[in-house]
Order: structure tokens, then C-alpha cells, then sequence
């Protein structure tokens, strides 16, 4: 039995809030069933295939009519067999729905994982919410550990393992904690952990890499999904963002990159780049804040006293 922990603030503080450990259980059946979500893909034709041949064996039995009785037999079968795989299959296999059930509760626990890293309290923190980023791809060296990709019926492409990057925010420093995440068993292929001194930090920086499309037929509904992140085209051609990247530059000029993520792929929004870009822009404008001086309310010196004359 495997206890994901999650981080939940409670509110007797208004400023920062100290966290509770939720414990979220995910055994280890629903991690197999995980595994068997990608294994699935492979042979999911397989029971539709054999409710089709048991439709259609009666239907060739009648023009054999000596082995139509031997045919509707079969027919029953073979068509009986594929329905009870259909049916029983959820019982042995992940869904979609279990996927992303289990993937979100993942993704809360590797936020308390963070904390248990550096060793960290609420009263550790500055802002009770850390900046976090995820990709369902890594480029990590992660071994013999078992990678998964399979497309499911609503188009989207489910994986495993995921990258993660937490970022939360001290007194004095940033805290960054790294980790590639197998889901199907629950743990950790690959950790990193570094601290940064606010005053170490120059900036943040945010790059874009750009592709400019030609509007016609074929790319005319683009238009729409870029609209609503306000992008829109101009004099025929729509520029679009594709892969983006955060990084902290230092003091001693080096640039360090934290996350980089796709924003779009052949021109097609992506939900979670847009998540990145904005976690993105949110850690730029907290650390920002952060090193910025703080000016203390200053009292207006006394004029002397003007002589009598």
C-alpha cells in the first residue's frame, strides 16, 4: 500500500497559512492497472474484433449450410468471449479516467515530497504556494525504468513517467526540487534538489521560440484556439509560440535553466504549455517582488527653529 501525501494549507494564518499532510492512498492494484493502461493499447482491437466475427460467422454459416449450425456455434463463442473482455477489461485495466485521477494525486504529493527534501516548514516559507511545472516528457537519464505512451479515445496522449519542478519561495532563497515520476509505481526515478540566495539571482527570463503559419483552409480553425490566448493573425500569417523555457540568470553571468516545455506542436495550443507560461510569468513577478528592497517608513526630519528676529 503506497501513501501519497498532499499538501493542504489550513487558514488559521492569513498570510501564510501552515500546511497539513492529506494522506491520499493509492494502492499498488491501481498501479498495475496503471501499467496495464499502456500494455492495453496494444491489443484493445482485439475483443471489438471478436464480437464483429461472432456477428459475422452466422451470417457465413448460411450460405454453408451443412456447418451453419457448427458456424452459429462458433459465432456465439468467439462473439461471447470478446463481449466478456469488453466488459471485465475495466476491472484489470486503467481508464483514461483513473489515469488522470491518479497522475493529479501524484502531482500533489511530489509538492509535499518538495517540502520533506529541504525539511521545510510553513514557517519556512514566504508564500504558501509554490511555482510548479509538469511535462509528461523528460529528457533525464532515468535507466531501465518502464516508459509508457499510449493515445486515448479523446486524442490525448497519456505518459509515464512525468518531470516535475517545484519552486518554493523562502526567506532568503528559492528552493528548487527536480524529480522524474513513475506512475505506475508511485516513486522516483531521478531528484534533484539546489538552493538559490535571492541575492544571488539577477532576473528570470522567459524565451519564446515562434512558427509562423500561412492561414488557409486547412489552417483556418487555428485561428479560433489562438484567439483565445490572444494571438490573432495579421495580414494573412499567424505567429504562434512552440517551445518556451524558463531560467534564472546569476550574478556571475551564468543562465540556468530551470523548465522548457512546448507551448504548441504543428500549431495546435497545448493546455498544459499555457499552464508553464503562466507559472512562469508568476515566478518572474515573485522574485521580482522579492528583491526588491524594502523601504521602511521614513520620518520626515524636523526644520529648526527659525530665530526670533
Amino acid at each position: 500500500m503506497l501513501r501519497v501525501l498532499a499538501a493542504r494549507p489550513a487558514c488559521d494564518h492569513p498570510e501564510l497559512p501552515v500546511s497539513t499532510l492529506e494522506a491520499t492512498t493509492i494502492d499498488s492494484a491501481a498501479r498495475l492497472r496503471l501499467k496495464r493502461h499502456f500494455w492495453a493499447g496494444h491489443w484493445t482491437f482485439y475483443p471489438e474484433a471478436m464480437m464483429m466475427a461472432g456477428v459475422v460467422a452466422p451470417i457465413v454459416g448460411l450460405f454453408f449450410l451443412r456447418h451453419a449450425l457448427w458456424m452459429t456455434l462458433l459465432g456465439i463463442l468467439v462473439g461471447g468471449a470478446g463481449w466478456g473482455w469488453f466488459k471485465w477489461r475495466k476491472f484489470f485495466v486503467g481508464s483514461q479516467v483513473e489515469f488522470d485521477r491518479i497522475a493529479e494525486a501524484d502531482y500533489l504529493g511530489v509538492q509535499a515530497l518538495a517540502l520533506q527534501r529541504f525539511e521545510l516548514t510553513a514557517d519556512d516559507l514566504r508564500f504558501p504556494d509554490p511555482c510548479k511545472f509538469r511535462s509528461a516528457v523528460t529528457k533525464r537519464d532515468i535507466g531501465h525504468a518502464f516508459q509508457g505512451l499510449r493515445v486515448g479515445s479523446d486524442e490525448k496522449g497519456r505518459r509515464s513517467p512525468h518531470e516535475y519542478l517545484v519552486i518554493n519561495f523562502g526567506h532568503h532563497q528559492l528552493f528548487l526540487f527536480r524529480c522524474v515520476w513513475d506512475l505506475t509505481s508511485g516513486s522516483t526515478v531521478y531528484e534533484e534538489t539546489h538552493e538559490f540566495a535571492f541575492r544571488d539571482i539577477v532576473c528570470v527570463e522567459l524565451t519564446h521560440k515562434k512558427e509562423t503559419i500561412r492561414i488557409n483552409l486547412n489552417t483556418r480553425p487555428l485561428i479560433a484556439a489562438w484567439e483565445k490566448n490572444g494571438i490573432r493573425p495579421v495580414n494573412g500569417w499567424l505567429q504562434v509560440p512552440t517551445d518556451e523555457s524558463v531560467s534564472l540568470r546569476l550574478v556571475h553571468g551564468e543562465v540556468l535553466e530551470l523548465f522548457s516545455w512546448k507551448r504548441s506542436s504543428a500549431g495546435v495550443p497545448s493546455g498544459e504549455g499555457k499552464t508553464c507560461f503562466l507559472t512562469a510569468q508568476r515566478l518572474q513577478k515573485q522574485v521580482r517582488e522579492l528583491k526588491r528592497p524594502r523601504h521602511h517608513a521614513s520620518v520626515a526630519p524636523k526644520r529648526p527653529a527659525t530665530p526670533a528676529t
